[in-house]
């Protein structure tokens, strides 16, 4: 059965202008693969082919999609944070997470485009795309935000606390009540994750968000793998 495409998605990929996906499909060599000729066979005349092709993965199989997903998945993360190309590059990730039930992944794809020059998210409907991912997740799936999140700036070299203060600042932006103590508890422990970034050049200095272990001091939920998160930052994908 069909999935909808969330009207976030749908409106920021509208707006991203389409030389930028036919960019990203190619690097992923998506071009190349019978889906994607076999869609173009039905949209030759388009002007769009390649945005298109993405809102298209929403009526396709999920078998095909999987696969799909995991032939170009380590690309797509890579490719996350490269600029010029980047918001792109998640916004399609964010789609194949979506249509998957890949809430975590999906919701990092998003974020990752917060400290990205140029992500413009306002008018979108983004606040409420968020809360219903976030209603998604689980809360043990939730502690492994962070280090997702950092693996993907990292990759092409742009993990730098800057990008987190670019991150809690859009974020606070999009849900202003994400403090409320009354909330959901999933809200209330995004909200213990994401007030651990830094705010200002000072925090940056005195390392408030160096370590994984130091974000999750004020986590409720502590597993047993706890201490594995000893830092953000990692020399491998």
């Amino acid at each position: 059965m069909a999935t909808i495409p969330p009207s976030f998605l749908a409106n920021m990929i509208s707006d991203v202008p389409e030389r930028c996906f036919e960019q990203v499909l190619k690097t992923l060599k998506i071009n190349e693969k019978h889906i994607f000729k076999e869609f173009v066979s039905t949209k030759a005349t388009s002007k769009y082919i390649y945005k298109d092709f993405v809102f298209n993965l929403f009526s396709c199989d999920l078998i095909q999609v999987q696969a799909l997903y995991t032939s170009i998945e380590g690309v797509l993360f890579v490719g996350g944070c490269a600029p010029g190309f980047g918001i792109a590059f998640n916004l399609v990730d964010a789609c194949f997470c979506f249509i998957l039930g890949n809430w975590l992944g999906c919701f990092v794809a998003v974020v990752s485009c917060f400290p990205i020059p140029g992500f413009k998210i306002a008018g979108k409907g983004i606040e409420k795309f968020i809360m219903n991912i976030l209603k998604r997740i689980s809360p043990n799936d939730l502690m492994k935000f962070i280090n997702k999140v950092g693996r993907r700036l990292e990759a092409v070299g742009y993990h730098s606390t800057e990008a987190y203060m670019a991150i809690r600042k859009q974020i606070e932006e999009i849900i202003p009540n994400l403090n409320n103590p009354f909330a959901e508890f999933i809200i209330t422990e995004f909200y213990k994750i994401i007030k651990r970034f830094p705010t200002s050049q000072k925090a940056i200095s005195e390392s408030v968000c160096k370590t994984g272990k130091e974000l999750y001091s004020n986590y409720s939920i502590k597993p047993k793998k706890l201490l594995e998160f000893t830092t953000i930052k990692t020399s491998h994908l």
